[in-house]
């Protein structure tokens, strides 16, 4: 998904995925402040606010962060932010352009895969496969699981 700001940080551009992400249109954000959205965790806003305030003071052209998002159904996604600052002929900001991708789910199986090597009993095969299968239910979100 892109989202893309002016110098000043309002939203000039939205891609169709962004819309739908966070819940929003185009029309209805347009001219809004980057942190006025609200599509992000408070305690990740500064993370945020500092790779965009490297961009604007040029210490970096270009710059990555992890932050949690809100979904328009208000669930917390955690997306991976690619941020550019864009120039114009005189090497001045023109823009931010920022290309983000949902990494929620791969978080989550890292997670089940990371608690599953440090479950494992090694004396009991059946602890490791109980321990499996509730960490596979619980990643896919499931509401119930059955270990047999």
């Amino acid at each position: 998904m892109i989202v893309e700001t002016d110098a000043n940080l309002r939203v000039k551009y939205l891609s169709q995925q962004a819309e739908e992400l966070f819940g929003r249109k185009l029309r209805d954000v347009q001219g809004l402040l980057f942190s006025e959205f609200n599509f992000l965790q408070s305690e990740d806003e500064p993370t945020i606010s500092a790779s965009l305030r490297r961009l604007i003071d040029r210490s970096e052209s270009h710059n990555t962060c992890v932050i949690r998002n809100l979904s328009r159904d208000g669930k917390v996604i955690l997306c991976e932010w690619h941020n550019s600052a864009l120039l114009n002929e005189e090497g001045e900001l023109q823009s931010i352009l920022s290309l983000a991708s949902d990494i929620t789910m791969e978080k989550k199986e890292e997670e089940a895969l990371r608690a599953m090597a440090e479950g494992v009993d090694a004396r009991s095969g059946e602890t490791f496969f109980q321990s499996l299968c509730l960490q596979v239910a619980r990643t896919v979100e499931a509401k119930y699981a059955t270990v047999a």
